[in-house]
């Protein structure tokens, strides 16, 4: 494991937080994460993807 490099357990609980919090259509993993290439300055790419209406504000959570 690269030293800074999250877990998948780690990138699960971003996601199921999001899926708490927005109820996306769809969440993707992309970058060097989804590659499998990810360095120690590596960011976690996720598109979320959710269709209607929704309040901005609310989605920034806390």
């Amino acid at each position: 494991m690269v030293p800074n490099e999250l877990s998948q357990n780690k990138i699960k609980e971003i996601v199921d937080r999001i899926v708490g919090i927005a109820h996306p259509n769809r969440i993707i993993l992309f970058g060097s994460y989804a590659r499998g290439e990810m360095r120690p300055n590596s960011d976690v790419d996720l598109l979320v993807i959710k269709g209607g209406k929704y309040n901005y504000y609310r989605l920034l959570g806390d």
